[in-house]
């Protein structure tokens, strides 16, 4: 017969936190990496005709208003986008540790797949 396993210890606070911090950080780098391409789309959707493609429209950017106007805007989008992530990356270990107490190795595909 097969032991019964006995519940998981509950993570702690520092590393509730930390895992806060990491996502949110991940996303703000995420967003700041993206966000000349970003700004191009919406500078292409807003001002159609404007620019003769993608590759006029990135040489035309850094020309008419500098290289920094490629992260216009990306301050308020990091913003938006940081408790978001950082609050999904901390609660995913917590809502794991509510459906599976026992540990996800302790349960089968479909009892995982049921919790």
């Amino acid at each position: 017969a097969k032991p019964v396993p006995k519940a998981r210890k509950k993570k702690s606070v520092y590393s509730f936190f930390q895992n806060l911090a990491v996502g949110g950080v991940s996303a703000a780098i995420s967003k700041t990496v993206n966000a000349p391409l970003e700004r191009v789309k919406l500078l292409m959707q807003t001002q159609p005709g404007r620019y003769k493609g993608l590759v006029d429209c990135l040489t035309s950017i850094p020309k008419e208003e500098g290289f920094a106007a490629f992260w216009r805007g990306n301050g308020a989008n990091v913003l938006r986008y940081f408790p978001t992530q950082a609050l999904n990356f901390a609660f995913k270990d917590e809502f794991r540790y509510w459906f599976m107490p026992l540990g996800a190795e302790n349960y089968t595909k479909t009892q995982s797949f049921l919790r």
